[in-house]
């Protein structure tokens, strides 16, 4: 049986034929890392040499449309920049673009 989450679980094992997934070793789901800005999961299905790009590419894609499906969006990062100018110096003469608009 895989690991992980047994609702990933299931959807893998629906579609291994098509995905050409081997039954065995058992594919590993569940997630990886909580990184700064996101949860990182690993979907990690074994499959022969020659399917191996096809099968990860078919499954990024899937997988980016169920997302949008169930409404769910991706946070990119983002940065916010304050810049701050020395006594006596307006910010026209450090940056080279109009931004007083």
């Amino acid at each position: 049986m895989p690991s992980g989450s047994p609702k990933a679980q299931a959807k893998l094992t629906r579609h291994r034929s098509f995905l050409r997934v081997l039954t065995e070793p058992t594919p590993v789901v569940g997630l990886l890392t909580m990184a700064d800005s996101s949860l990182n999961f690993a979907v990690r299905p074994w499959c022969e040499t020659q399917h191996y790009l096809r099968l990860q590419m078919t499954l990024q894609e899937n997988i980016k449309k169920r997302l949008d499906q169930e409404g769910i969006s991706i946070p990119f990062p983002q940065r916010d920049v304050h810049l701050f100018t020395a006594k006596g110096t307006s910010i026209g003469e450090i940056l080279p673009v109009n931004i007083s608009s």
